[in-house]
C-alpha cells in the first residue's frame, strides 16, 4: 500500500499561524468592540482571576484533545486501543493509529474548533460575553493547526481512506 504524507511540522503551522492570529485577534477584538463596547473593562477583571483563567485554558485544552478522539471513535469507528492523547514539544495532541474515511477523519479534525472556537466566538459576538470572547480567541488560535490540516487535505476525494500520522500532525493518504 502507497501512502502519501499530508502532513506539516509544528514550525510549519507556527510560521502559518502567525500572522492570523494577529489578524484574528485585531479583527474580532475590533468587531466585538464596535458591538458591545465591554471588553477592555472585563478583560482587567480577568487577569485577576488568573487562577481561574490558567486552569480553564488547561481543561480547554484537553477537551479540545478529547473531541479528536470522540471524532475518531465515534465517526471513523475505532476502537480504544487505536487511539491515544500526549503532549509533544509542549503540545497536546490526539493520535488515532486505525484508517479511516477521510470525512470522519476531516470532521474529527474540525470539531474542536467549532465548538470550542467558531461557535463561543459567534456567540460572544451575539450576546456580548467578554470572558467567552476571549476563551473563544484563544481557543480558535488553538484550532489553527487543524484548520491548516485540513487546507492540506481539501482536494481529496471523500472515497479516500487516511491514517492519522504518527509523529506529526495531519495524515498519510492512503492508496491501495
Amino acid at each position: 500500500m502507497k501512502k502519501i504524507d499530508y502532513s506539516l511540522t509544528l514550525k510549519q503551522i507556527y510560521i502559518k499561524a502567525l500572522p492570523v492570529t494577529i489578524l484574528l485577534i485585531i479583527g474580532a477584538t475590533l468587531v466585538y468592540q464596535l458591538l458591545w463596547n465591554n471588553l477592555f473593562a472585563a478583560l482587567s477583571n480577568l487577569w485577576l482571576r488568573i487562577y481561574i483563567f490558567i486552569p480553564a485554558i488547561l481543561i480547554l485544552s484537553l477537551l479540545h484533545e478529547v473531541l479528536h478522539i470522540l471524532g475518531f471513535w465515534l465517526l471513523g469507528k475505532t476502537r480504544r486501543q487505536d487511539w491515544h492523547i500526549g503532549i509533544k514539544s509542549g503540545t497536546p495532541y490526539a493520535h488515532c493509529s486505525t484508517p479511516m474515511k477521510i470525512n470522519a477523519y476531516r470532521i474529527s479534525v474540525i470539531i474542536p474548533g467549532l465548538l470550542l472556537g467558531i461557535i463561543p466566538l459567534l456567540l460572544s459576538f451575539a450576546w456580548g460575553w467578554p470572558i467567552v470572547f476571549v476563551y473563544a480567541i484563544l481557543m480558535t488560535t488553538a484550532a489553527l493547526g487543524d484548520f491548516f490540516i485540513l487546507l492540506e487535505i481539501r482536494k481529496l476525494s471523500s472515497s479516500s481512506f487516511v491514517s492519522d500520522h504518527a509523529s506529526k500532525p495531519g495524515c498519510w493518504l492512503l492508496n491501495p
